[in-house]
């Protein structure tokens, strides 16, 4: 079993080409896995577990096929 492999926002907008808007949109819908938190209150940092991000996709594959 690997590590758990996180992105920044960066990342994320770069993997899918999109906007820091698409994400947020998709997140607010549900339709898009949420980020954790990486510490505490207001000043955590946001990333988003890869493995999250993967069985997106699949799943987005299944819909489509």
């Amino acid at each position: 079993m690997r590590a758990a492999e996180y992105l920044t926002a960066a990342d994320v907008m770069a993997r899918y080409s999109c906007g820091r808007m698409w994400i947020e949109r998709r997140i607010k819908d549900a339709n898009f896995p949420k980020p954790i938190k990486l510490g505490p209150g207001v000043s955590a940092v946001r990333r988003w577990r890869l493995r999250d991000l993967e069985q997106w996709e699949r799943e987005r594959e299944a819909i489509a096929s």
